[in-house]
């Protein structure tokens, strides 16, 4: 871990985005075919630093489904929720989800200010 004040170029992890692995089912359903609707993903910063942008993609199989849930100027501290609007016909097994994070530089916070991006919550909407 950086000390307290050390200079961190911006900079973004598009090359290599966080890939989650949700499982090939889940305690509700192993594999689904969407009608409608979306997943409203509700996140809180507390990295210590403002992301600039951050965008949350849902894979199925390794194929994106639905749109990314895009974040834009999540300053520290502050909680926004986005959603991946889905279409007629998008097909969900073996889920993942890809998270790219792109920042402008800043001076890294004293460690007790920083601490994780938390996901709040990720609730179905009108599926």
């Amino acid at each position: 871990e950086p000390a307290e004040g050390t200079p961190v170029p911006a900079g973004d992890n598009s090359a290599m985005p966080v890939n989650i692995d949700i499982g090939a089912s889940s305690d509700f359903f192993t594999s689904a075919t969407i009608k409608n609707g979306s997943l409203d993903i509700s996140v809180t910063n507390e990295l210590g630093f403002d992301i600039q942008t951050l965008d949350i993609s849902l894979l199925s199989g390794g194929v994106q489904v639905g749109t990314v849930a895009n974040f834009t100027n999540l300053t520290t501290g502050a909680s926004e929720t986005a959603s991946i609007v889905f279409a007629d016909g998008d097909e969900l097994s073996n889920i993942t989800v890809d998270v790219v994070i792109t920042w402008d530089d800043f001076n890294y916070p004293a460690p007790a200010n920083s601490n994780d991006l938390i996901i709040n919550s990720a609730e179905g909407s009108n599926l």
